[in-house]
Protein backbone atom coordinates (compact mmCIF):
# COMPACT_ATOMS: atom_id res chain seq x y z
CA UNK A 1 0.00 0.00 0.00
CA UNK A 2 1.56 3.85 -0.83
CA UNK A 3 2.44 5.66 1.93
CA UNK A 4 -0.32 8.35 0.67
CA UNK A 5 -2.96 5.97 0.54
CA UNK A 6 -1.80 5.04 4.32
CA UNK A 7 -2.31 8.52 6.08
CA UNK A 8 -5.42 8.76 4.10
CA UNK A 9 -7.00 5.77 5.55
CA UNK A 10 -5.58 6.27 8.92
CA UNK A 11 -7.15 9.79 9.29
CA UNK A 12 -10.30 7.94 7.66
CA UNK A 13 -10.70 6.02 10.91
CA UNK A 14 -9.05 8.21 13.21
CA UNK A 15 -11.32 11.23 12.42
CA UNK A 16 -14.22 9.55 11.19
CA UNK A 17 -15.14 6.45 13.65
CA UNK A 18 -14.20 8.61 17.05
CA UNK A 19 -16.79 11.78 15.14
CA UNK A 20 -19.39 8.51 14.58
CA UNK A 21 -19.19 7.38 18.31
CA UNK A 22 -19.73 11.21 19.82
CA UNK A 23 -22.65 11.70 17.88
CA UNK A 24 -24.37 8.03 18.84
CA UNK A 25 -23.52 8.77 22.76
CA UNK A 26 -25.24 12.33 21.64
CA UNK A 27 -28.10 10.49 20.36
CA UNK A 28 -28.27 7.94 23.30
CA UNK A 29 -28.30 10.65 25.89
CA UNK A 30 -31.04 12.18 23.87
CA UNK A 31 -33.01 9.13 24.14
CA UNK A 32 -32.90 8.45 20.63
CA UNK A 33 -31.39 5.33 20.92
CA UNK A 34 -28.71 3.63 18.14
CA UNK A 35 -28.79 3.72 14.54
CA UNK A 36 -26.48 1.70 12.66
CA UNK A 37 -26.99 3.45 9.75
CA UNK A 38 -26.53 6.98 11.25
CA UNK A 39 -23.37 5.52 12.70
CA UNK A 40 -22.18 4.17 9.59
CA UNK A 41 -23.27 7.46 7.64
CA UNK A 42 -21.28 10.00 10.00
CA UNK A 43 -17.83 7.81 10.12
CA UNK A 44 -17.74 7.60 6.57
CA UNK A 45 -18.81 10.75 5.38
CA UNK A 46 -16.74 12.77 8.35
CA UNK A 47 -13.89 10.38 7.90
CA UNK A 48 -13.84 10.77 4.29
CA UNK A 49 -14.32 14.82 4.52
CA UNK A 50 -11.59 15.48 7.32
CA UNK A 51 -9.05 12.72 5.25
CA UNK A 52 -9.05 14.97 2.19
CA UNK A 53 -8.68 18.06 3.73
CA UNK A 54 -6.27 17.21 6.14
CA UNK A 55 -3.76 15.05 3.72
CA UNK A 56 -4.71 17.36 1.15
CA UNK A 57 -2.95 20.45 3.47
CA UNK A 58 -0.26 18.50 4.68
CA UNK A 59 1.00 17.19 1.10
CA UNK A 60 0.88 20.92 0.08
CA UNK A 61 3.49 22.03 2.79
CA UNK A 62 5.61 19.13 2.56
CA UNK A 63 6.11 20.13 -0.95
CA UNK A 64 6.42 23.58 -0.60
CA UNK A 65 9.25 22.54 1.81
CA UNK A 66 10.98 20.57 -1.13
CA UNK A 67 10.07 17.19 -0.89
CA UNK A 68 9.43 16.06 -4.44
CA UNK A 69 8.98 12.16 -3.93
CA UNK A 70 6.15 10.70 -1.29
CA UNK A 71 7.33 8.79 1.18
CA UNK A 72 6.26 6.85 4.22
CA UNK A 73 9.36 8.66 5.61
CA UNK A 74 8.42 12.38 4.30
CA UNK A 75 5.36 11.76 5.86
CA UNK A 76 5.73 10.93 9.13
CA UNK A 77 6.06 13.40 11.88
CA UNK A 78 9.54 12.30 12.95
CA UNK A 79 12.33 13.46 10.69
CA UNK A 80 15.99 11.74 11.35
CA UNK A 81 19.44 12.80 9.27
CA UNK A 82 22.58 12.44 10.00
CA UNK A 83 24.72 15.27 9.20
CA UNK A 84 29.07 15.64 9.65
CA UNK A 85 30.28 19.36 10.24
CA UNK A 86 33.11 20.97 11.58
CA UNK A 87 30.87 22.87 13.71
CA UNK A 88 31.85 22.31 17.51
CA UNK A 89 28.30 21.89 19.29
CA UNK A 90 28.74 25.60 21.10
CA UNK A 91 29.12 26.90 18.00
CA UNK A 92 26.08 25.00 16.46
CA UNK A 93 23.93 26.14 19.47
CA UNK A 94 25.31 30.05 18.82
CA UNK A 95 24.27 29.99 15.35
CA UNK A 96 20.66 28.45 16.02
CA UNK A 97 20.49 31.23 18.53
CA UNK A 98 20.94 33.60 15.67
CA UNK A 99 17.85 31.97 13.56
CA UNK A 100 14.68 33.51 14.23
CA UNK A 101 12.84 30.13 14.16
CA UNK A 102 15.10 29.14 17.37
CA UNK A 103 15.46 32.40 19.15
CA UNK A 104 13.67 31.42 21.76
CA UNK A 105 14.91 28.04 22.70
CA UNK A 106 16.51 26.67 26.07
CA UNK A 107 19.06 24.00 24.74
CA UNK A 108 19.56 21.19 27.59
CA UNK A 109 23.08 19.45 27.16
CA UNK A 110 23.76 16.16 28.56
CA UNK A 111 26.69 14.19 28.10
CA UNK A 112 26.21 14.24 24.28
CA UNK A 113 23.41 15.32 23.52
CA UNK A 114 21.51 18.64 22.93
CA UNK A 115 17.64 19.01 23.73
CA UNK A 116 15.33 21.77 23.02
CA UNK A 117 11.74 22.61 22.30
CA UNK A 118 10.05 24.69 19.93
CA UNK A 119 7.05 27.05 20.64
CA UNK A 120 3.13 26.44 19.33
CA UNK A 121 2.41 27.29 16.51
CA UNK A 122 -0.77 27.50 14.07
CA UNK A 123 0.62 24.46 12.39
CA UNK A 124 1.83 22.81 15.52
CA UNK A 125 1.76 22.03 19.36
CA UNK A 126 5.78 22.20 18.92
CA UNK A 127 8.74 20.00 18.47
CA UNK A 128 11.09 18.49 20.56
CA UNK A 129 14.43 18.73 18.35
CA UNK A 130 17.23 16.23 19.66
CA UNK A 131 20.77 16.57 18.50
CA UNK A 132 23.20 13.21 19.61
CA UNK A 133 26.78 13.87 18.67
CA UNK A 134 30.81 12.15 18.48
CA UNK A 135 33.54 13.97 17.42
CA UNK A 136 35.24 11.54 14.89
CA UNK A 137 38.11 13.59 14.00
CA UNK A 138 39.82 17.02 14.96
CA UNK A 139 37.40 19.58 14.31
CA UNK A 140 34.82 17.02 12.77
CA UNK A 141 31.51 15.76 14.39
CA UNK A 142 29.10 13.57 13.32
CA UNK A 143 25.39 15.16 14.68
CA UNK A 144 22.08 12.86 14.36
CA UNK A 145 19.34 15.11 14.14
CA UNK A 146 15.41 14.41 15.42
CA UNK A 147 12.82 16.81 14.97
CA UNK A 148 9.50 15.24 16.12
CA UNK A 149 6.20 16.25 17.94
CA UNK A 150 6.08 17.33 21.70
CA UNK A 151 2.42 15.24 21.49
CA UNK A 152 2.97 11.61 20.30
CA UNK A 153 -0.59 11.37 18.95
CA UNK A 154 0.34 14.24 15.75
CA UNK A 155 -0.47 12.63 12.81
CA UNK A 156 0.41 16.20 10.94
CA UNK A 157 3.04 18.50 11.33
CA UNK A 158 2.71 20.22 7.96
CA UNK A 159 6.49 19.75 7.00
CA UNK A 160 7.23 21.76 10.59
CA UNK A 161 9.79 18.21 11.33
CA UNK A 162 11.32 18.32 7.91
CA UNK A 163 12.18 22.22 8.26
CA UNK A 164 13.52 21.80 11.73
CA UNK A 165 15.92 19.17 10.25
CA UNK A 166 16.69 21.12 7.10
CA UNK A 167 17.59 24.13 8.90
CA UNK A 168 19.83 22.21 11.24
CA UNK A 169 21.15 20.25 8.54
CA UNK A 170 21.97 23.70 6.02
CA UNK A 171 23.57 25.39 9.53
CA UNK A 172 25.87 22.05 10.04
CA UNK A 173 27.04 21.96 6.15
CA UNK A 174 27.94 26.00 6.35
CA UNK A 175 30.68 24.97 8.82
CA UNK A 176 33.11 27.40 10.08
CA UNK A 177 33.19 30.78 8.48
Amino acid sequence: MKAITKLYLKTFLSTGIPYAILMAIWDLAEGKGFNFQKFLFFSISFGALMSLILVSIHLYFIKKKGIKEISEENLSTTQKRDVTSTLSPQELLERLKNKTKFRKIKPEIDGNEIYFKTGVTWKTWGEKIRLRYSKIAENKYKYQVVSQPKIKTVIFDYGNSIENVNLIEKILKEGRI
